[in-house]
Order: structure tokens, then sequence, then C-alpha cells
């Protein structure tokens, strides 16, 4: 069963769901739901890729590759790996 939820969405984003829904004949409900699933899946596929080489690396190697990433990202400067 399904069940009914509030979403806030941009005006742009309401008027493409219209365009989509009367364009293809599909219900908006539909379209969101397959862009929900779509994103999910997507995430998932990113998340594993990032894993899929971990087993490769020594724990301490993956955390000090994990630590330079969030320096990197709060600094916003790349530093060159020696």
């Amino acid at each position: 069963m399904k069940k009914s939820v509030n979403l806030s969405l941009d005006h742009r984003i309401i008027n493409l769901l219209s365009v989509l829904a009367a364009k293809y004949h599909v219900p908006k409900t539909k379209i969101m739901e397959d862009a929900i699933e779509m994103f999910a899946e997507k995430k998932s596929k990113q998340e594993s890729g990032i894993l899929s080489f971990s087993g490769s690396l020594k724990e301490e190697e993956g955390l000090g590759i994990l630590e330079t990433i969030k320096r990197d990202r709060r600094n916003k400067d790349m530093e060159v790996l020696k």
C-alpha cells in the first residue's frame, strides 16, 4: 500500500514533472519512484566502485588516503602526492 508524503520542490522541477507525466502518459508518482530508484542505483554503483579496490590497500594506507581527501576537501587545495 502506498503512503502519502509531502515534498517541497522547486517550481522548475514541478513543471518538468508535469510535462513528463503528460508527454509519456505516466503518473507523476511513477516518475518520482523511478527517479529515486535510479538515484539509489547510481549512488550504489559509485560506492561499490570506490570500495572495489579497498581490499588492495592496507588499512593504514586506506585511512591515510581518506584523511588526505578530507583535508583537501576542507582546504580546497590539492596536494601533490610524493
